[in-house]
């Protein structure tokens, strides 16, 4: 029997963000779900680590770093060997703009996504309902990313921010071409269209936060991402992880 796949969240640190959203859907799908990120040493960075842990997350990549005023301790993450090796055995990662909106965690979750494999799948999900989304940091996002997911609503904001036209599909054959492996996510209130090259087809459903993990196993497996959205997903693979 082959070994599970490892997922693992990258940047904030919010026990409903998407990085922790993403480790803990991979669970939940039979893979290995795991975190990088940073707390502070203080009661309340240690409890945010028990809670990931009771449910199964990988705990490894979160440092923890003395009490400093006036900013969380997930942009401050610093780069270490330890992390570059977890990114290393990952099949799959994810982050968000909001977790890169310091200089500190922009460098580090950026050169982290870069080392990854090449086999690594990886997913930007905006975030930008934290309400930060300047243009260098998206820019620089979508360049490491194979995969985009946002709402409409954030494709409307990232338009403005780009001085795109607010045209889906304009946007789609545009910010296509910036991503290593074309494919874009859009989560509207009545669906999901998903472009790849260029090319859309909606869908009717609208999965919640396990869309990532799902739309990542779904391109390991070499499936189609539309797979994603049918009843029996991922009872097909159970049991058939891969190292």
């Amino acid at each position: 029997m082959q070994q599970n796949l490892t997922f693992l969240g990258i940047g904030e640190l919010f026990l409903e963000g998407i990085p922790v959203t993403f480790a803990r859907s991979a669970i939940a799908l039979g893979q290995n779900g795991g975190l990088v990120s940073q707390v502070e040493n203080d009661d309340f960075g240690h409890s945010v680590i028990s809670r990931c842990k009771s449910e199964g997350i990988d705990t490894t990549g979160i440092l923890t770093t003395p009490y400093s005023p006036g900013q969380n301790a997930w942009e401050e993450i610093p780069f270490r060997s330890e992390l570059r090796a977890l990114v290393s055995c990952a099949d799959a990662i994810c982050f968000s703009v909001a977790g890169r909106r310091s200089p500190v965690s922009f460098q580090t979750i950026g050169f982290l996504v870069t080392l990854a494999p090449e086999k690594t799948v990886r997913i930007l999900e905006l975030g930008l309902h934290y309400g930060f989304y300047p243009r260098d940091v998206i820019v620089d996002s979508l360049r490491r990313a194979d995969l985009l997911i946002l709402t409409d609503h954030e494709r409307v904001q990232v338009c403005e921010v780009l001085d795109l036209p607010n045209d889906e599909f304009v946007f789609a054959q545009i910010v296509t071409n910036m991503l290593r492996k074309r494919i874009i996510v859009i989560r509207h209130p009545e669906g999901t269209t998903i472009y790849q090259d260029g090319n859309p087809t909606r869908y009717p459903q609208n999965l919640g936060g396990e869309l990532g993990a799902k739309l990542a196993l779904a391109m390991i497996r070499g499936e189609g991402l539309g797979s994603v959205f049918e009843p029996s997903f991922p009872s097909s693979l159970e049991g058939e992880g891969q190292g």
